[in-house]
């Protein structure tokens, strides 16, 4: 676990951010439900990933910004709730991963400069980076800056339909949208699936969608 709660560079923050994505990628290995443990496991990847070209390519190190920083650990913070959301078991580590990930924030946003650390633990940075996407995110604030573009008034209402039911299978939003070809319907919902602003679980031949509960 970190020692690290305040750093004096943006360097500092970015490994740090790595080290937690790893523990979160660890922990996401052992949930019992492969569906979700393969969510957990391949965005905390991804958070470690990204995180890491900041920190291995130099001339970028001085143009990561406290906002840039501070959308990883958002991300973080999403994967771990949904974890500590659905399975129990993990209570106890990912609350000792939130302390951490909070203290970091706080740190970032503090006006304060040039804050010595106290105790760094060395962590070596990915070297087997293979490829650089845009980070998804669970958090629809996120999910809505993907290429700059935010979503179409149906996925708006696509969302909004899945938020008031909880659950619905995917025959009931082809009714709701009767209007609207079924093909157009696949389409957003497969862009909502792919930013994860909605999960997909499958039940024999029944498809069901539903929108990821954060703890307020």
């Amino acid at each position: 676990m970190l020692y690290v709660y305040v750093m004096s560079d943006n360097n500092s923050s970015l490994r740090l951010v790595i080290n937690l994505a790893v523990e979160l990628e660890t922990l996401a290995k052992n949930l019992p439900d492969k569906f979700f443990s393969e969510i957990c496991f391949t965005e905390s990847r991804k958070i470690a990933d990204i995180s890491a070209i900041f920190v291995t390519e130099n001339g970028k190190i001085d143009e990561v910004s406290s906002k840039s920083i501070g959308y990883y650990l958002d991300h973080c913070l999403s994967v771990m709730y949904i974890m500590r959301h659905l399975f129990s078991e993990t209570l106890s580590q990912t609350m000792i991963i939130e302390k951490d990930l909070l203290l970091l924030k706080l740190v970032i946003s503090s006006p304060a400069k040039n804050i010595t650390p106290r105790k760094a633990k060395k962590i070596d940075a990915r070297k087997d980076i293979s490829e650089n996407k845009p980070v998804k995110t669970i958090k629809k604030s996120m999910a809505n800056r993907k290429r700059g573009r935010a979503p179409s008034d149906l996925q708006d209402k696509i969302i909004d339909f899945i938020s008031k039911k909880g659950r619905v299978q995917n025959s009931e939003v082809y009714t709701e949208f009767k209007n609207i070809s079924r093909r157009t319907i696949q389409r957003k919902i497969s862009e909502l699936l792919e930013n994860n602003v909605i999960l997909k679980e499958v039940q024999g031949k029944s498809v069901f969608y539903f929108i990821p509960r954060l703890p307020s």
